[in-house]
């Protein structure tokens, strides 16, 4: 019984990364074979964000659960970006570490803001009761 009412309770996780991911054209590339691959900064990009993860205690629902995610870019300039090139690198960065498979986010949103002083991501995850 206790087990249901844990799995119905609303579950939000709320975190920064301090850096704006680049985008696919930077950080995968293709080989010979045609075979696509993560260059050394987007290795570099998991990393900081794995390590970010490690310190936020992901409670069942969310590893498991149906999600709803929110990300805000804070780019630090107003060049020209496309927000679709960041998601790839941020999604597969939360796989295995936020939750099991990115075929659990049922809602996604992506916000871009400009602030010079602090760039980077805000993302807010929760589960979907």
């Amino acid at each position: 019984m206790d087990k249901k009412i844990t799995e119905l309770e609303k579950v939000t996780i709320e975190f920064n990364i301090p850096k704006v991911p680049g985008s696919v054209n930077h950080l995968y590339g293709q080989a010979r074979n045609g075979r696509r691959y993560i260059r050394q900064e987007g290795r570099e990009y998991k990393r900081l964000v794995a390590n970010i993860i490690k310190k936020i205690e992901v409670p069942h629902q969310i590893y498991k659960g149906r999600l709803r995610t929110r990300f805000v870019i804070s780019f630090k300039d107003h060049r020209k970006r496309d927000l679709d090139n960041c998601m790839k690198i941020l999604w597969d960065s939360l796989q295995g570490h936020l939750f099991e498979d990115d075929c659990q986010i049922d809602e996604y949103s992506v916000k871009r803001i400009y602030n010079p002083e602090k760039p980077g991501v805000d993302i807010t995850v929760e589960n979907i009761v």
